[in-house]
């Protein structure tokens, strides 16, 4: 029994050290303390600041201070509102832009006690700290002696007075994540401003007006790598799941024999993974995020899906935008990246930022870059392959989702590959323009739906002029969205006749709320109706029309001649034609095809 016991408390020593070990063991740390003296020193004093006309923390009447008690770093305050805090005296100990900090926490006495950790500490007006009041947990930042917002930044945890929690705060490009005996609380994406430069720690209180006990043990910090080959923790998701593999994919029915998630939903799935890595699990009504249910949201709006069967990645930004009012989770900024720069595709891995990427008739998520052997750690919602180079094909392009506070506009057209667009402002202004052709392919049958984007990341305020020009022997129409910063979108369908050009203006704000459709040029549409005209003459002009021969020529000259003229001119060729059709006597001898073209003279006029 003896031995037993024995066997019992070592294994459960074992648990309970893999339970409570740091995240990640870097190599050497840059600062252990486990308090084992009797005085606080090397710390020293950072802040100390009362209110109520007191310059200093108290407890009761003495001033405040940090101490070391049985081992512990402990701090009592029990007075009028202030700020303690103390960092190493060798100060600034942080060069690298990554970190991990771990520690014991004792919440002395009480839960409901204002508590705080700096495991960012430049000076009094630049920080970052953890707060618990409570069972509230809250990531707080300042910057320049300004709060900075941090989305997702709050959770709760069972806590329990007198106990000692295990603390890891990781802070690894830009993601700061924090586990609670092994558990992760927060996880949380950092933005802009940041801070540059070195930094500490400090053990810190800040309170209102009410009492505050601490104690801190087993410090430990250690630098983490600027990149990683550790895979992300996106879950995968199957298109083929029974679940949903048999649901129509889109409308598909409309264009395919075979019109389920399981033969076209490889975006859908992709998409759906790295909206749950990003901790957006819900619809703003509730439902989970699935294949199914995301299928069924995108079919169900203006802009979720374009084309024939082609994910609108920009939807999936504007339903980020509302996630975000419900649940408080990242909003999600989107961006194209061309496969050839694989830069950039490492560069967001590293960033902790999953790609999903496209190949010849295919989307799949990578999670992952193995440096060693120059291959992505892929999650396939089709295929079994695990990396990027089991496919054998060319990267053509990548999706990335960036978490954003701030702006999701874009212009987007979804046009036929024979379509031709120019996009202009005024005034002048760079713009990032991009065109390309996007397909959904039947990764069975080969099917393929094709069409050409053209869209413009974080357009300026500007006037827009948008000439289009179709190639084909049919009339077009494309589909035009529009997108505000916050994600509102606004669309229309643009008419351009076969073999002809139109030209719209579209005045945009990105930072309205209020948002208009291109409107047509008015001389574009003078044009336009002159193209029409010589159509409809030269039609005709092979007819016998007798001794209205040479009026009828004249009529198809002068329409020539105002197609390739100004406005101005255009009203003064308009004048003579009109007076000559007013002239032309209206007798028996004119034939139906030339009061047919008189009529639609008329109509220009």
């Amino acid at each position: 029994m003896r031995l037993i016991a024995i066997l019992s408390t070592l294994l459960i020593v074992e648990f309970f050290s893999h339970l409570y070990a740091p995240i990640i063991r870097a190599n050497t740390p840059l600062l252990v303390d486990q308090f084992n003296r009797t005085n606080i020193s090397p710390w020293v004093v950072a802040q100390n600041e009362g209110s109520s006309g007191w310059n200093h923390c108290l407890d009761v009447l003495s001033p405040a201070k940090w101490q070391i008690e049985n081992g512990w770093a402990k701090l009592v305050v029990d007075g009028v509102g202030c700020t303690l805090a103390i960092t190493p005296s060798s100060n600034q100990i942080i060069s690298s832009p990554n970190w991990q900090v771990d520690f014991d926490w004792r919440l002395d006495e009480s839960i409901n006690m204002d508590r705080n950790f700096v495991w960012w500490w430049q000076d009094k007006d630049n920080w970052y700290d953890l707060k618990l009041y409570g069972t509230g947990i809250t990531a707080q930042k300042v910057i320049a002696g300004l709060s900075q917002p941090l989305e997702n930044n709050h959770t709760t945890f069972p806590f329990l007075a007198n106990e000692i929690y295990h603390f890891t705060i990781k802070y690894q490009n830009q993601r700061l994540i924090v586990f609670i005996n092994g558990q992760k609380v927060l996880d949380i994406f950092d933005q802009n401003p940041l801070t540059a430069g070195s930094k500490t720690i400090a053990l810190k209180t800040s309170l209102g007006s009410k009492r505050s006990a601490s104690s801190f043990d087993n410090l430990q910090v250690f630098s983490l790598p600027q990149t990683t080959t550790d895979e992300l923790e996106v879950p995968l998701l199957k298109q083929t799941d029974v679940k949903w593999s048999q649901l129509e994919y889109d409308s598909a029915k409309l264009w395919s024999p075979n019109p389920t998630i399981d033969r076209w939903g490889c975006a859908l799935t992709a998409t759906a993974m790295v909206m749950r890595y990003y901790q957006l699990t819900f619809l703003p009504d509730g439902q989970e995020i699935t294949p199914a249910s995301l299928n069924e949201w995108l079919k169900n709006q203006i802009d979720g899906y374009i084309g024939d069967g082609l994910l609108n990645w920009l939807a999936i930004s504007r339903l980020s935008a509302a996630i975000h009012l419900r649940y408080g989770t990242p909003k999600l900024e989107y961006q194209r990246l061309i496969g050839s720069d694989l830069t950039k595709q490492v560069e967001a891995l590293t960033q902790n930022l999953p790609l999903i990427f496209n190949i010849t008739g295919h989307f799949l998520v990578a999670n992952g870059y193995n440096q060693e052997n120059q291959d992505f750690t892929i999650l396939d919602p089709y295929y079994i392959f695990r990396n990027f180079k089991q496919h054998g094909k060319e990267l053509l392009s990548s999706r990335l989702f960036t978490p954003s506070y701030t702006d999701l506009s874009y212009l987007l057209f979804v046009t036929k590959p024979e379509v031709e667009i120019r996009i202009s402002a005024d005034p002048a202004s760079t713009l990032e323009t991009e065109q390309f052709e996007e397909k959904i392919v039947d990764p069975i049958s080969g099917q393929e739906n094709k069409w050409k984007i053209t869209q413009i990341r974080k357009p300026k305020q500007s006037n827009y002029k948008i000439e289009i020009t179709n190639h084909s022997l049919e009339t077009t129409s494309v589909s035009f969205y529009s997108y505000n910063q916050t994600g509102q979108v606004l669309s229309d369908n643009l008419v351009v006749e076969k073999e002809g050009t139109k030209t719209w203006q579209l005045n945009f704000d990105p930072a309205s709320e209020t948002m208009a459709v291109p409107s047509p040029n008015a001389e574009s549409e003078n044009n336009s109706q002159w193209a029409e005209l010589i159509g409809q003459l030269e039609n005709h002009y092979s007819n016998p029309f007798g001794k209205f021969w040479p009026v009828f020529d004249y009529l198809l000259t002068k329409a020539k001649q105002a197609e390739i003229s100004d406005l101005p001119q255009q009203l003064n060729l308009k004048q003579q034609i009109n007076e000559t059709v007013s002239r032309t006597p209206l007798s028996e001898e004119i034939t139906t095809n030339l009061l047919k073209a008189i009529n639609l003279i008329n109509l220009v006029i």
